[in-house]
């Protein structure tokens, strides 16, 4: 899996399967951070993050493994306010950039504050949030 180990690149061209998995376009050269191509590569994007890199956030600060009617998400635009002003938001620097089923994206977890890039369409902003979020 690139970028767990450090001699296997994020920002390698891959062949097969792996190709892809991270936009290598100009914007991240530049930054020197990955956002992810495809689905299922949020850890190596979030690893790369500021937050992973200082621990000052894990997957569960924002995620509920055990998430359901009777228990809710967290909600994770009152995790951002903790450090951030209120217009600091995941819709904001957590852009669509994995590409998915059809034409869905999955957010991007490198949190990147001076975001450029365009903000696709998560089931999310398609659908809402899930009913046990709301």
């Amino acid at each position: 899996m690139p970028g767990i180990q450090p001699e296997d690149k994020i920002d390698a061209e891959y062949k097969g399967d792996l190709k892809g998995m991270f936009l290598l376009d100009n914007v991240s050269r530049a930054r020197g951070v990955y956002e992810e191509g495809k689905h299922h590569e949020e850890y190596q994007g979030f690893i790369q993050s500021k937050h992973s890199k200082s621990g000052e956030l894990s997957c569960i600060t924002c995620h509920s493994p055990h998430a359901s009617k009777s228990k809710p998400m967290k909600d994770t635009q009152k995790i951002c306010t903790q450090c951030h002003d209120a217009s600091y938001t995941f819709q904001k620097y957590m852009p669509g950039t994995g590409k998915t089923a059809d034409n869905l994206f999955v957010r991007s977890h490198t949190f990147v504050p001076d975001q450029k890039r365009p903000q696709l369409p998560t089931d999310y902003d398609i659908v809402g949030p899930p009913e046990y979020y709301r």
